[in-house]
């Protein structure tokens, strides 16, 4: 009798872990809201603006971002491309502000595409990889967000 139970004990307490396990390892994408651009100061070559999105961690574990490749594109027109290293923590199931530095080359601004930006009319698309880790193990996954001008 007692070793059915202990059998029993065994064999419930297995599943249930494996459940558990099987929930955690269930990892889903980051969710993304672009908070928006703040403008940062001109160089002889370009213009450095700082990109706040809103990133919410629908996981059941926390998560932490190692690195966002990225490109910046204004009404389909690439302005900028990038990479960022800083690394941030996202407890699970709440929502952290990532903030990074965006270069933007003048050569890759042409008159038309100022044109659209002093007109606020156009939208803003920040697309790319972001990579992040957990207690299971590394994952990369694509985001895209859009946002309108007239809404910055």
């Amino acid at each position: 009798m007692k070793k059915t139970i202990l059998f029993l004990t065994i064999v419930i307490l297995s599943f249930s872990g494996c459940a558990v396990f099987n929930q955690l390892n269930n990892i889903k994408n980051l969710e993304y809201n672009f908070a928006g651009f703040s403008i940062g100061l001109p160089s002889f070559t370009g213009i450095k603006l700082n990109a706040s999105v809103d990133i919410y961690n629908p996981n059941k574990a926390d998560v932490t971002i190692k690195s966002v490749h990225y490109k910046v594109l204004v009404n389909g027109n690439q302005i900028a491309t990038g990479k960022s290293d800083k690394e941030m923590k996202i407890k699970k199931r709440t929502t952290s502000r990532y903030q990074t530095d965006v270069n933007i080359l003048f050569s890759n601004i042409n008159e038309s595409l100022m044109d659209v930006v002093k007109s606020r009319e156009g939208e803003v698309e920040l697309e790319g990889e972001v990579t992040f880790k957990t207690s299971f193990g590394k994952y990369v996954f694509p985001f895209r967000l859009k946002k309108s001008l007239a809404d910055m």
